[in-house]
């Protein structure tokens, strides 16, 4: 890695790529699916204050984005971005950007922004009660809203996730020499879990 310079963690088109720049001026694009998100997906590497964050959204912040994980997005030629406002502030700047043209702005549904963020907030809420048995809910720092169903395949979901992280703290070696096409294949089989 010493000749490694940045990682550009994503860029590109719906799914992108991640880009490695060396230090004598070449770069390595490799799948962004196929290697960052799948660790990331499988839970590998996560922080422990992650494993249980329900604030996908970002409710502190002026303005939150993220991708938008909608197959009507997919052949779309332009990678769009979700935009969420959360006050006067964060309104204020997103106006200022839409009408000095820095953005092009489009309105998109609340029910379409939650269906395109779908398996993290089933892994976030869902996942609740089985977050519960691990950390308990009185946590005061960071208290669980355990009131949507938690089914099985969501409990199982979790132990993997748990799993992995603990993993990855304890043995980050024997993680790493995983082969990444069994990484990829297990994220998606988690991510499956997450799915109903």
């Amino acid at each position: 890695m010493s000749e490694v310079q940045r990682v550009i963690f994503k860029r590109g088109h719906y799914r992108g790529k991640t880009i490695i720049q060396k230090k004598d001026g070449t770069e390595q694009q490799i799948s962004y699916t196929k290697n960052l998100c799948a660790y990331k997906n499988a839970f590998f590497f996560s922080k422990p204050s992650c494993m249980v964050c329900q604030d996908h959204f970002g409710r502190e912040a002026d303005l939150s984005f993220g991708d938008i994980w909608l197959k009507s997005m997919k052949k779309n030629p332009i990678k769009h971005t979700s935009c969420l406002i959360h006050n006067e502030t964060g309104l204020t700047m997103y106006n200022t950007a839409v009408e000095s043209r820095d953005i092009v702005d489009f309105h998109f549904t609340g029910t379409k922004l939650l269906l395109s963020q779908k398996r993290a907030l089933v892994y976030k809420y869902n996942c609740a009660k089985a977050k519960v048995q691990y950390f308990g809910k009185q946590n005061k720092k960071i208290p669980l809203d355990t009131h949507v169903p938690c089914r099985w395949n969501h409990r199982f979901a979790y132990a993997l996730a748990r799993y992995n992280q603990a993993l990855s703290v304890k043995n980050p070696g024997f993680v790493e020499k995983i082969p990444m096409w069994l990484i990829y294949y297990y994220m998606c089989f988690i991510r499956m879990l997450l799915n109903f």
